[in-house]
């Protein structure tokens, strides 16, 4: 009997087994977010902001994104174009 027999109660899955939960959660859905700024503003002010406003972020333009997937940092990338649409260059992972 294995020590994590003696501890869980099951034997330890197998290569197989390791290899198919590992398939399985490769497909798993995860949410992705791409944060390029934030700031801190006055419900006054959240409140006055109309459709067609720019709301100015402290963050510069160039200064690296934070990728987050299920909540957790992930990568660091910057805002690129793709074929009209936004995408982010990875640029480093965490």
């Amino acid at each position: 009997m294995t020590t994590d027999e003696k501890t869980s109660g099951s034997p330890d899955p197998s290569q197989e087994e390791r290899a198919v939960r590992t398939e399985v959660l490769a497909t798993l859905p995860v949410e992705v977010e791409v944060v390029i700024g934030h700031g801190v503003f006055s419900v006054g002010e959240i409140s006055s902001w109309r459709v067609g406003e720019v709301v100015e972020l402290p963050s510069r333009i160039g200064e690296p994104a934070l990728i987050r997937a299920g909540g957790r940092p992930i990568a660091r990338g910057e805002l690129c174009d793709v074929e009209g649409q936004v995408g982010v260059r990875i640029t480093e992972r965490l």
